[in-house]
């Protein structure tokens, strides 16, 4: 069983980057492929377990999931974008029930290290007391991923509107905390981010 504060790791890696060209997840950056960065900064920041939803490449994803500790779930509608792959996801680990909150970070972003990962959970603090809790980082054109959200928030808020996407829900969320994007929050779209 899971301690009762249990964050669950969310890495969608489902798509085909085609301005990347293509099999950006396995792609390799100081030796370790981009999953394993990742993969290894949720753990390193408190996460207890890690979970990643696969799509295009499936077989070649979850053998490196598998290898570096990750659970796999295959979307099987994952051209239908991140934010399908970001609703199966999140709906798969609603059937964990000691599963209490869900860190949803991108495996393209291996410079969003366990440091501001603890800086996300030390948000979640601040709303003590409150079920529904949300922590997205802030863009100039608003809330959006990495983000840190309860249980609550996923099953009350975000599910609660089918019709919407969650970073339109996360907007809308009145007690949201932010962190500031920066260096720590680009992501790798072509092979030259990776120089």
């Amino acid at each position: 069983m899971l301690p009762s504060n249990s964050i669950i790791a969310l890495i969608p890696a489902a798509g085909a980057a085609t301005r990347f060209g293509g099999e950006k997840q396995l792609a390799e950056l100081d030796g370790k492929t981009l999953l394993a960065h990742v993969v290894s900064n949720c753990r390193a920041g408190g996460c207890d377990q890690v979970c990643v939803v696969s799509g295009d490449n499936h077989s070649k994803v979850a053998e490196e999931a598998r290898l570096i500790g990750a659970s796999v779930y295959y979307h099987e509608k994952w051209a239908d974008g991140m934010a399908s792959s970001l609703d199966f996801g999140l709906r798969q680990l609603m059937n964990f029930s000691d599963c209490k909150q869900v860190l949803i970070l991108p495996c393209d972003m291996p410079w969003f290290t366990e440091e501001w990962i603890k800086r996300m959970a030390n948000k979640v603090a601040e709303l003590a007391g409150q079920s529904e809790q949300a922590v997205a980082t802030i863009y100039p054109e608003g809330p959006g991923v990495p983000a840190l959200l309860s249980r609550a928030f996923i099953e009350h808020c975000y599910f609660a509107s089918p019709n919407k996407k969650l970073r339109e829900t996360i907007a809308e969320f009145p007690t949201l905390r932010t962190i500031p994007s920066g260096p720590h929050t680009r992501d790798v779209d072509y092979r030259e981010d990776l120089s």
